[in-house]
């Protein structure tokens, strides 16, 4: 099983001096592979000019590397962290990897690009996947809120400096110090990552979801669900099919992930060729060659498209309706 991180820097292209950008991601990476040396499997690389890739040993590591490279590079970055096995020979440099934990890397980076968040999680587990985003996405909620002054002191923290030592440094006193790491909610954050570094995907043990099975199931009662609007739909769809739903506005063509791991589109109404073909090509973004629709019905230009057409392009959509 491997760990593999990949990032990218936010709107690289628009920045003024990217060579001074890369030189200053170089040199953020050359310290956390000395400072990580001992928990990475393949040390951090520049990648495609403007990112970044790397393999650590123990998911327990992730979000602390994750954490020392935001705190040390100045640039908004999102990341994507895949997990599985590899396809190749294992080498030292993650460019010569290949094979699974590299697709849910890139697929857990397209989903962060996709809603503009910082990090997602992505392996053949959902309720691992499910419970670490909850827990990655909750943490940098909170510390993106901090303050300059809390970001310092908590910085002066994790050098292991004691209340009465950041105090002194700051010229205030020990209680201060100790309001300031309250209002950051720091004894809870610390909390949240020791309770991170005690789980790993070893633990979620779940039975395998056959996407067969689920596409063979009794039609849900669509009845049910006529007075619902579209977020209640989805909410009430998430729960009896296991689905993620990753947003109920903005869904750029994709709605959540089932259990399976598989991209998801749900619609409440009746659904045409035009929503198979734009979700065929979030498939292709994603890196995914199966997807499901959800929907009340389908056109026959849409039934046609997806049984034929993307079928030759070796693409499965499964087409589920509601009766």
């Amino acid at each position: 099983m491997f760990i593999i991180i990949t990032g990218d820097i936010v709107l690289s292209r628009q920045i003024n001096d990217r060579a001074d950008v890369q030189q200053q991601l170089k040199h953020t990476l050359q310290t956390i592979n000395q400072e990580y040396k001992s928990q990475l499997e393949a040390p951090f690389v520049i990648v495609w000019g403007d990112s970044f890739q790397g393999a650590i040993k123990s998911f327990k590591h992730a979000y602390e590397i994750f954490d020392s490279i935001s705190e040390r590079f100045p640039h908004e970055f999102r990341c994507g962290i895949g997990i599985g096995d590899i396809s190749t020979s294992f080498s030292p440099n993650v460019l010569e990897m290949d094979g699974e934990a590299l697709i849910n890397s890139r697929f857990s980076l397209k989903v962060a690009t996709l809603y503009k968040l910082d990090v997602w999680i992505h392996s053949s587990n959902m309720l691992f996947n499910k419970t670490m985003n909850v827990l990655f996405l909750l943490l940098r909620t909170l510390t993106k809120q901090w303050t300059d002054t809390q970001r310092e002191v908590i910085h002066q923290r994790k050098k292991q400096l004691t209340y009465q030592q950041i105090g002194e440094l700051r010229g205030v006193s020990k209680q201060a110090i100790s309001n300031i790491l309250r209002s950051a909610k720091w004894p809870q954050i610390e909390m949240a990552k020791r309770l991170l570094f005690s789980m790993d995907i070893a633990d979620f043990k779940v039975g395998e979801v056959d996407l067969d099975e689920l596409v063979s199931l009794p039609s849900l009662d669509w009845e049910e669900t006529k007075k619902m609007n579209g977020f209640q739909f989805q909410n009430w769809l998430s729960e009896k099919l296991d689905i993620l739903i990753l947003s109920t506005t903005r869904d750029g063509g994709l709605d959540g992930i089932h259990s399976t791991g598989i991209p998801c589109q749900v619609k409440k109404g009746h659904v045409g060729s035009r929503t198979v073909r734009d979700f065929a090509s979030v498939l292709n973004d994603l890196e995914s060659k199966r997807g499901i629709i959800f929907g009340k019905s389908f056109s026959t230009d849409a039934k046609k498209y997806s049984a034929f057409k993307l079928q030759d392009q070796g693409i499965d959509i499964k087409l589920i309706t509601f009766q």
